[in-house]
């Protein structure tokens, strides 16, 4: 099983978001980053340590999502220690083609248009972690990222190989890693051990919330008895009736 380290992050209730780690002699791989945060990739790197990972090991960081808790902290990890970053095909396209500045005014023109008060839009504006760490979306797409789509496959050192699926709707290009030898699968956001992952509208012909029970309804189908490594929250196992915590 991967080291799970809780990074910090400071949105909400929540927290922290779980990074994974697959670690064997001198390579290292990441399952998600933390955020563009001094302190959230310090309790990163003081959790590798504390596992005896070396942080100059990292050659890989694969990112399940583009939100900030998952990506972000991948634009101070992968420049100060070199390693390749790992994005979904479908949140790439995104960064590099939309950009996250006009993608939140595309979403907040989205909520005018189903009737959200000023006011609230005022205020989402104001606080979104989206908005603070902007520039962050930027120096990740001077990385370069590498696309990552169905059917993939993901060396992690020590574990051999995880399969990558697309799961959309929590974002447009969510995927989960799955390894079938080992029944385990990182989930990301997709499914996350008692709150329900939001799901956000993006475009007027986008249909966000019937992708994500397409997502869970597969996930179900083929994945009944894994473990489930969530991105925030202890492990699950998963059944076709529902998740249930370990």
């Amino acid at each position: 099983m991967p080291f799970r380290v809780e990074a910090w992050i400071p949105i909400g209730d929540l927290g922290s978001v779980n990074v994974y780690a697959f670690t064997e002699g001198p390579t290292t791989v990441l399952v998600d980053s933390g955020m563009f945060s001094g302190k959230s990739v310090y309790t990163l790197l003081k959790g590798l340590r504390r596992f005896g990972v070396d942080p100059r090991s990292l050659e890989r960081v694969v990112v399940t999502h583009y939100h900030v808790d998952h990506l972000t902290g991948a634009a101070i990890l992968c420049e100060a220690l070199g390693a390749e970053l790992m994005l979904a095909r479908g949140d790439l396209e995104l960064l590099l083609h939309v950009g996250v500045e006009q993608y939140f005014r595309g979403a907040l023109e989205l909520l005018a248009l189903a009737g959200t008060p000023r006011t609230v839009l005022e205020e989402i504006a104001r606080s979104s972690p989206a908005v603070r760490v902007a520039e962050a979306y930027g120096a990740v797409a001077e990385l370069s990222p590498k696309p990552l789509g169905e059917g993939d496959r993901i060396g992690m050192p020590g574990h051999g190989y995880y399969l990558v699926m697309e799961t959309p709707g929590h974002t447009p290009g969510h995927i989960v890693l799955v390894s079938h030898g080992r029944r385990k699968v990182l989930l990301g956001d997709t499914v996350l051990p008692g709150i329900t992952p939001h799901v956000s509208l993006h475009s007027l012909d986008s249909d966000p919330l019937g992708d994500y029970l397409s997502s869970l309804s597969r996930i179900a189908r083929e994945m009944d008895g894994y473990q489930g490594l969530p991105g925030h929250g202890d492990p699950i196992k998963m059944w076709l009736q529902g998740p249930e915590s370990l």
